[in-house]
């Protein structure tokens, strides 16, 4: 090993007295790790150390030098994990952030760390000890189902986890349904404005985030969980099952147009999260509503142009018979530079 350091040598049965002393002494070397050997421990020192600060201390005790293994040190960062190997111009590339769904990490393709983008994986296994899967999206979110494709960076490749989430559970495949960590405390957002005995409508439940939560701590009525992807709806009703609110939400599956035609006038809370296409289900939501009722609408809105994208909102809410109040607005989620995920919540009458 060739890694020689002065070292105290102690009884085991006075380890733990001897280590607490060295600590606060400061004289304890961190770079190796600690042996045990027999009845023994050695402890590796900054310093050789004077035994009379030892004396009558312990009952037995040694001042030696020994060959110790190196203690590897967790890096803290990817950036740090990227410095000791290359150096600060490559560590200055490293991503800012990443996404963790259960124990699945989520890394952004960026042209710029592309070269480097196996060592930021191998970066976050060794940060994060829980995870087992490191992806590379490698395409945005398409399709009638709101999924991606994905690159296995690392570990085992699995895309099924359990994700803890504001006290709930969720079971799901990456692969196979949306879902964002990232929306997290949107999801906490809108939950925490349920009313007592809301019926609410969730019309792009997914996996059931917002159904869910919804149910878990307020006291609503009914939470009707529509959902198109039949992964997902399968997902929702496990998501039910394991969080215990069978009793509050009702998981259906299908396009909400088809499941809410023809209904009218029941909603006291309609949720929208389908920010590309939720326009073309307003005239369903208006029906729906009752004749005082909330909506939580989602939209793609780029910078600078949050008022066009309340004013086209409200435009579209007169064209079906409603009045509107809007109550709040606000950038939900980044999606692209200077493009976000956009809420309105608004009261409709």
């Amino acid at each position: 090993m060739n890694n020689i350091s002065w070292a105290l040598k102690i009884l085991k049965k006075d380890g733990e007295k001897a280590l607490k002393l060295i600590k606060e002494n400061n004289l304890l070397n961190s770079n190796y790790r600690i042996i045990s050997n027999g009845e023994y421990l050695f402890i590796p020192l900054k310093e050789k150390i004077n035994e009379n600060f030892l004396k009558n201390k312990f009952d037995y005790y040694s001042i030696i030098l020994k060959d110790f293994p190196l203690r590897l040190i967790k890096p803290r960062s990817i950036e740090e994990y990227l410095l000791k190997k290359y150096g600060k111009d490559i560590a200055n590339l490293a991503p800012k952030s990443f996404e963790i769904i259960g124990n699945i990490a989520i890394i952004e393709s960026r042209k710029e760390y592309e070269k480097y983008i196996k060592d930021i994986a191998e970066a976050i296994k060794n940060i994060h000890k829980n995870i087992d899967t490191v992806l590379l999206k490698k395409s945005s979110i398409s399709g009638e189902y709101r999924i991606r494709e994905y690159e296995v960076l690392f570990g085992s490749g699995k895309t099924e986890t359990i994700h803890k989430e504001n006290g709930c559970i969720f079971l799901l495949d990456i692969k196979k349904v949306f879902f964002s960590s990232k929306l997290s405390t949107e999801h906490l957002r809108v939950a925490s404005q349920v009313k007592n005995n809301e019926i609410v409508v969730d019309m792009f439940a997914g996996v059931g985030p917002f159904s869910i939560l919804i149910a878990k701590i307020c006291n609503v009525s009914h939470v009707y969980s529509i959902e198109i992807n039949p992964y997902a709806y399968e997902y929702l009703k496990k998501n039910i099952e394991i969080n215990k609110v069978k009793n509050r939400v009702e998981a259906i599956l299908g396009d909400a147009r088809e499941i809410l035609k023809g209904k009218e006038n029941f909603a006291d809370r309609i949720i929208m999260n389908l920010p590309y296409k939720a326009r073309d289900f307003l005239d369903i939501a208006c029906k729906i509503a009752k004749s005082k009722a909330y909506l939580h609408y989602y939209c793609i809105c780029k910078e600078g142009e949050e008022e066009k994208a309340i004013k086209e909102f409200i435009e579209n809410i007169k064209k079906y018979g409603r009045k509107v109040n809007i109550l709040n607005y606000k950038k939900v989620l980044e999606i692209a530079p200077r493009k976000y995920n956009f809420v309105i919540d608004a009261e409709i009458f």
